[in-house]
């Protein structure tokens, strides 16, 4: 048994020995690649796991230069001066690229710290980590915040980031294109107090509180830009969250004035149209012509918003105007000729005109209130006329007020032309064509309401008959042309003998009545003015027959009150005329 320093000695070397299988263990064992280094930078030791990370087999890497050993090329100069730091005594960490055996690099991090005996640096350790996949993910995290900030950058929509406390945290160049703010402006202001209008204070605010709860908003809104102007926007407020939580939200903003203005103008059109057609069915319902007329000037403003408006009508060889939309404008516009004035050249050419201000004349122009109206369009009514639309400033129409015009004046020209065709068959009939007075049936239709009329007024009506004498002799020696011309003759007498109220009627063949409302019963002086106009026939009348044209006339007179109907009374005066033509020896 060992006693003294010899027992001593044997459990030093013992407890070395156990210390240094342990830590020779856990040398092995490390999961960082280890290698121990001299202070002339020679490789005296390395763990499998820097055999396994450079690719070095340990026998290869003992006794070589740390640095001719793993620095790659351009590093040389930084792996040497952390060596001399390390010799020196000062511990070094980094991060940086070593190059294995087979001349791949490979991304570490670098824990080099000096080994001291009896306070001298005899070497030293290091410690390599591959940071390889963090550093790959860091430059793929890099990679995709570049491409998330160009996409951030480049979008046509809004965008702005914002923390839970309603603060602006990041801008990007269309938002401040659109709200009108640099972004050092925008940044750290609240994002309702720098956008919100007047009136929406508090829609913005609800929309921030339910977006910071977690909540999705989308809207369409009113935001205020930086000179004070308000745009429309579409809002889509979204949280972004981390670790579960909210930790602010995004807003894009996207300006929709142009599709709100295209609203505006397709429900301003269909409106227009609505309206327009209303207009063509009051246009289809009208009887008269100046019915007709007001219709459109008022059409032109209600309906097509245009802000005064004029007809001008034909008549004769001239277009006088005759319809306004306001009575201001009578007595200051001026007739003209077709071909002539902004009216008579639409008229002629058939095209709607958009007039330059300063093509206006005078006399086209008018003023009402200190304003001056001119002419911004002019577009024809057919063969009828011309329509006229004005403004104080001189603002044209847009191409549907012109297309909705042109529209209107074509159902327009269709209608006058429907009233007129109506009139001239109702003129036809009621009127002779030959003569021009009424005819037999304008009598069946007139003489019960001038009966009632007269019955309510208590005032009489006289019935005059004539029958042309020889008439029958005129048609049998000189034919039914120049008998035709003798009846025309004799109605065109009568015209100029009898008053404006009273009716001459062609009763048949050559037989004329003229009724005599409001008549007391002077009926003498009425004869004599028939007899007399018929004596002054025309020279060419007597030329053709060489005999004067003389009627048998007969008189009777109706009273209200009495028990004689129309009827009777007519045929009293017919049977006074046969008598006439009797005593004058005469023949139908």
């Amino acid at each position: 048994m060992e006693d003294g320093p010899h027992r001593e000695d044997s459990d030093l070397r013992e407890a070395y020995d156990s210390q240094k299988a342990y830590l020779d263990h856990l040398f092995a064992s490390l999961r960082e690649a280890v290698v121990l280094v001299d202070n002339r930078g020679t490789v005296r030791e390395v763990n499998p796991e820097f055999e396994r990370l450079f690719g070095y087999p340990r026998e290869e890497a003992l006794g070589r230069n740390i640095d001719d050993l793993l620095a790659p090329d351009g590093l040389e100069d930084e792996a040497r001066g952390v060596t001399e730091s390390v010799v020196d005594g000062r511990q070094q960490l980094l991060e940086t690229r070593r190059r294995r055996s087979d001349g791949s690099p490979v991304d570490v991090s670098v824990l080099a710290s000096p080994i001291s005996v009896g306070g001298d640096i005899v070497g030293f350790y290091g410690i390599y980590r591959d940071i390889s996949d963090r550093k790959r993910a860091e430059a793929e995290l890099r990679r995709e915040k570049a491409h998330l900030d160009r996409l951030f950058r480049s979008l046509l929509e809004a965008i702005v980031l914002v923390d839970n406390e309603g603060t602006v945290k990041e801008v990007n160049p269309e938002f401040e294109r659109l709200f009108g703010y640099t972004r050092g402006e925008a940044m750290g202001r609240n994002i309702d107090e720098l956008i919100a209008p007047k009136g929406l204070e508090e829609e913005a605010r609800e929309v921030t509180c339910k977006v910071i709860d977690g909540r999705e908003t989308l809207l369409e809104t009113k935001r205020r830009r930086s000179d004070g102007s308000l745009v429309d926007v579409s809002v889509l407020a979204a949280p972004i969250t981390y670790d579960r939580g909210v930790v602010g939200f995004y807003g894009i903003y996207r300006d929709i004035t142009e599709r709100k203005r295209a609203t505006e103008r397709l429900a301003r059109s269909r409106e227009r149209i609505e309206r327009l057609h209303g207009t063509t069915g009051r246009l289809e319902r009208c009887t008269t012509e100046s019915e007709l007329y007001e219709i459109t000037v008022h059409c032109g403003c209600d309906t097509l918003s245009l802000e005064e408006c004029a007809v001008y009508v034909v008549s004769k060889d001239r277009l006088a105007p005759s319809f306004f939309s306001s009575s201001d404008m009578e007595g200051q516009l001026a007739e003209t000729a077709p071909g002539q004035g902004l009216p008579g050249r639409a008229f002629m050419s058939q095209e709607t005109l958009l007039p330059d201000p300063e093509d206006a004349a005078e006399d086209e122009v008018f003023r009402v209130g200190g304003r001056e109206y001119i002419p911004v369009v002019v577009s024809p009514v057919g063969s009828f006329g011309a329509f006229v639309g004005y403004s104080a400033q001189a603002a044209p129409p847009d191409s549907e007020q012109i297309s909705l015009l042109k529209m209107h004046l074509g159902h327009l020209s269709e209608a006058v032309k429907r009233v007129r065709l109506h009139g001239e068959l109702k003129e036809q009939a009621l009127h002779d064509p030959l003569t021009g007075v009424f005819n037999r049936n304008y009598f069946n239709r007139f003489i019960e309401k001038e009966v009632e009329r007269s019955s309510r007024y208590r005032h009489g009506i006289g019935i005059v008959m004539l029958d042309i004498n020889d008439f029958k002799e005129v048609n049998d020696r000189f034919g039914h042309q120049v008998g035709d011309r003798v009846l025309r003759s004799i109605a065109d007498r009568l015209k100029d003998s009898v008053r404006t109220s009273d009716s001459i009627i062609r009763y048949g063949g050559d037989e004329f009545m003229v009724i005599l409302p409001e008549s007391n019963g002077e009926m003498e002086s009425v004869v004599s003015r028939i007899r007399q106009g018929v004596a002054e026939n025309p020279e060419e009348i007597e030329d053709l027959i060489r005999t004067p044209v003389t009627v048998a006339v007969g008189t009777a007179l109706w009273h209200p009150g009495e028990d004689r109907t129309i009827d009777r009374v007519i045929a009293e005066a017919d049977r006074e005329m046969y008598e006439d033509k009797q005593r004058h020896g005469t023949s139908r």
